[in-house]
């Protein structure tokens, strides 16, 4: 039994000093530092942490330009300028676009003044008086004008100027805006007073349209005598 006793202990001492003596030795460290003034105790070694990560300061963001009126009625028609497919090329690039509206308040010159590149000409007057200088009757069918009739002091007035206009330039393609209408019209109930109306601010593709539809319209409109000689007797319709 003694035999087997001692045997049991000495597995046990093996197996004992065989594990790991890491906590006994810092315990031991620990012990001679409290008895023993020069002591130093041997702790184990850790890795460093790393450098903390430099912070870049947050520049303050560009606040994104707001839309336009006319971008948003663009984007509202689902369609890329760059695609842009409505417009009849070869039609405008025969006509001398003039533009009758005030630069400063007229949301008109901006709805339009892309058609500058592809027309023949394109000029911006403020009266309709202006517009006629450049008015040549032999070459009237090759002239369109965009007339912006918010800039008269009230519809009366425009009224008398556009049919004036008409009376005197009716082979003249003539497309009117205004805010107060309540749509596009591109076919000649406004005949009176033009040949095509839009309500602004107007999208590319309004505008496209407008184009297009203006010469047919204007001959239109000229064979039935709505415009010329019979001016007087058709009916107004401007709401």
């Amino acid at each position: 039994m003694s035999m087997n006793a001692d045997h049991k202990a000495t597995s046990s001492n093996a197996r004992m000093t065989s594990k790991p003596r890491r906590a006994g030795s810092l315990l031991a460290g620990v012990v001679n530092f409290l008895t023993n003034e020069d002591a130093q105790i041997e702790l184990p070694a850790f890795s460093k942490a790393p450098p903390a990560a430099q912070v870049r300061p947050r520049l303050p963001l560009t606040p994104p330009r707001p839309a336009s009126e006319c971008e948003r009625v663009n984007a509202a028609a689902g369609r890329k300028i760059d695609n842009f497919i409505l417009l009849d090329e070869e039609l405008l690039a025969e006509r001398d676009i003039i533009v009758v509206a005030p630069r400063e308040t007229s949301a008109l010159i901006n709805n339009v003044d892309w058609l500058a590149d592809r027309a023949a000409s394109y000029r911006v007057v403020t009266t309709l008086e202006e517009a006629t200088k450049g008015l040549c009757e032999n070459m009237a069918e090759h002239q369109m004008i965009f007339c912006d009739i918010d800039a008269f002091t009230d519809k009366i007035q425009a009224i008398d100027a556009l049919r004036d206009f008409r009376n005197h330039y009716p082979s003249v393609s003539l497309i009117i805006g205004s805010r107060t209408f309540s749509r596009n019209d591109f076919s000649t109930d406004r005949g009176i007073i033009g040949d095509v109306s839009l309500r602004l601010p107007a999208g590319r593709p309004a505008v496209a349209l407008a184009v297009n539809a203006s010469p047919s319209n204007n001959r239109e409109l000229r064979r039935r005598g709505t415009i010329g000689y019979l001016l007087h007797e058709a009916p107004v319709m401007v709401s």
